[in-house]
């Protein structure tokens, strides 16, 4: 009879049970949890889904269809456990209908009581799963939007962010246009060259007054990054950059060391303007002098 037609799933996979499966160690981390929306599969229906039901997991996992959300740890338990309530009201009609199926089957159609008796079991257990999951749905769906709003704050988060990023780093160009740098080589006590970098408009704390005092042209990052790679091709040559340079660019960088806005312009590190070695601090960050009073070591 096709009042009696019921889905392909033969076997209901427990919907609790694919929780802790797939979620089931999912943490809060640093303000944040990631998210998916997971739609169960409708056991009476092929071509239907329940209401949907998001898992949490932690936000460090790679998940192609994540989301990261804000929350604070009442927020996250209450997700979780508004998630769980919802599985298993799921689960418990799911059962009940599963058994009402078995008993379906086991009917013999040529027995008219006893294939009424199963017809009217079934019509029943229909109604009990619709209206169950109406309840599991209507119980679930404050959660459902709050979880829904914060992806949505997140995304809008992110895209002003993006955008302060980009009108940031069109500042810094522009600030990095500014033909303020000077450079000047000199032999060291061995012999070998050293180039001291330093800023026309800023005292200088650590580069020798001969450099400061020789005729340093004015040139802005892209000249010097030109000039200071000319000077290294010719080799047995160290670069040292005046510290109180350094830290004026930071501070006009908005806090971005030169280090890191050469290595994002270039892909270099600016003290030897060569790709850095793997696993090695090109840009890093603090202001560690060596040598003679320049950013020669350490990290910044």
């Amino acid at each position: 009879m096709k009042r009696l037609a019921m889905s392909s799933r033969e076997l209901y996979s427990p919907l609790a049970n694919k929780m802790l499966q797939h979620a089931g160690k999912g943490q809060r981390s640093e303000g944040y949890v990631q998210v998916e929306e997971f739609r169960p599969g409708h056991l009476l229906s092929d071509d239907d889904t329940l209401p949907s039901v998001f898992l949490l997991f932690s936000p460090y996992e790679t998940r192609p269809w994540g989301k990261h959300v804000a929350c604070t740890e009442e927020e996250f338990r209450r997700w979780r456990d508004a998630a769980h309530a919802y599985a298993e009201s799921v689960d418990r009609i799911s059962a009940e209908v599963a058994a009402v199926r078995q008993r379906v089957a086991r009917a013999r159609r040529w027995k008219f009581r006893e294939w009424r008796r199963a017809e009217e079991a079934w019509e029943q257990a229909r109604r009990r799963y619709s209206e169950a999951v109406q309840a599991a749905d209507v119980a679930y769906a404050p959660v459902r939007l709050e979880i829904r709003a914060g992806i949505n704050a997140e995304e809008e988060r992110q895209r002003a962010e993006a955008v302060r990023e980009q009108e940031a780093q069109r500042h810094r160009a522009e600030l990095a246009a500014r033909p303020l740098w000077g450079w000047a080589a000199f032999p060291d006590r061995g012999g070998a060259r050293v180039v001291y970098v330093f800023r026309h408009d800023v005292a200088s704390t650590g580069v020798p007054e001969a450099a400061l005092t020789a005729d340093a042209a004015r040139v802005h990052l892209w000249d010097l990054r030109r000039a200071l790679t000319e000077q290294l091709a010719r080799g047995s040559c160290r670069v040292v950059w005046d510290d109180a340079a350094l830290a004026e660019t930071q501070s006009e960088f908005d806090g971005v060391t030169l280090g890191r806005w050469w290595y994002d312009t270039f892909g270099e590190d600016f003290r030897t303007c060569r790709k850095p070695e793997p696993r090695s601090n090109a840009y890093g960050g603090g202001t560690g002098a060596g040598g003679t009073g320049g950013f020669v070591g350490g990290t910044f």
